[in-house]
């Protein structure tokens, strides 16, 4: 009896060890595993980004993407490889620029890979895509892939690759031909993004109505005295079809 006893001491010890992290650390994007802001119902491989809202002095932007560690610590920044897949329609140094290097940095288990995109003419009417991967190294593994329900099938969701969509499009918005236009005339993207220049403002949201009328005729005001202005200076405001930049009926 003392001998089983110590024998099952001893297999019981064995099963309660608990395994810690072996072999080359993973890396990968953490919004494919953990979601988008933490969201676990928001596990993501592709993001939207649109330069729109910004006014035209906005030449450029970064977006920091998160990359995460599945494994240990290290006392030392670990360097990691990120290479633009074939499939990007955007093309490196004339859309968006990335860093020769990237690391993660001692002690932690995140980083962040910035891309900074560039607001070029071209995507003011169509959209690029910008595809990147993660590649491995003497640090990193980056074989990790998983699965995401989408329209009620499950579909590969690859946690080393990720899409940046970007584009400048700027439509018209919903509320433009319903209020808008009876004070600022005709839409253009130049007079939309000039009237937010003007006031010093981001280019407004009108896809709801504008929330404070009062503060809309104050703004409208702003433009109507600087298109007057130009004009009595003998330099009118042009749209980009050559005529002179109209305001609406009741302006």
């Amino acid at each position: 009896m003392l001998i089983c006893a110590t024998v099952l001491s001893v297999i019981a010890c064995k099963e309660d060890k608990i395994e810690l992290f072996s072999g080359t650390d993973v890396l990968y994007f953490k919004w494919s595993v953990d979601g988008f802001n933490n969201d676990l119902s928001n596990r993501i491989d592709s993001v939207y980004v649109s330069f729109a809202s910004k006014t035209p002095d906005v030449m450029d932007s970064i977006y920091n993407i998160p990359v995460k560690i599945l494994g240990n610590l290290t006392d030392f920044d670990r360097e990691f490889k990120v290479q633009v897949l074939p499939t990007s329609t955007a093309v490196e140094g004339v859309d968006f620029v990335m860093p020769n290097n990237v690391f993660v940095p001692a002690q932690s288990v995140t980083a962040m890979l910035p891309i900074t995109l560039l607001r070029t003419q071209a995507i003011q009417n169509e959209v690029v895509s910008i595809k990147v991967g993660l590649v491995p190294n003497e640090h990193f593994r980056t074989d990790y892939y998983g699965t995401a329900e989408r329209n009620e099938k499950h579909e590969l969701l690859k946690y080393n690759e990720i899409e940046v969509v970007v584009s400048d499009i700027l439509n018209k918005p919903f509320w433009w031909d319903r209020i808008i236009k009876f004070y600022l005339g005709d839409y253009s993207r130049k007079k939309l993004t000039l009237f937010a220049t003007v006031n010093n403002i981001p280019i407004p949201n009108w896809e709801t109505a504008p929330p404070s009328i009062g503060t809309f005729f104050g703004q409208k005001n702003v433009f109507k005295a600087y298109l007057l202005e130009q004009k009595n200076n003998g330099t009118p405001v042009l749209e980009d079809d050559g005529t002179e930049m109209k305001l609406g009926p009741y302006a």
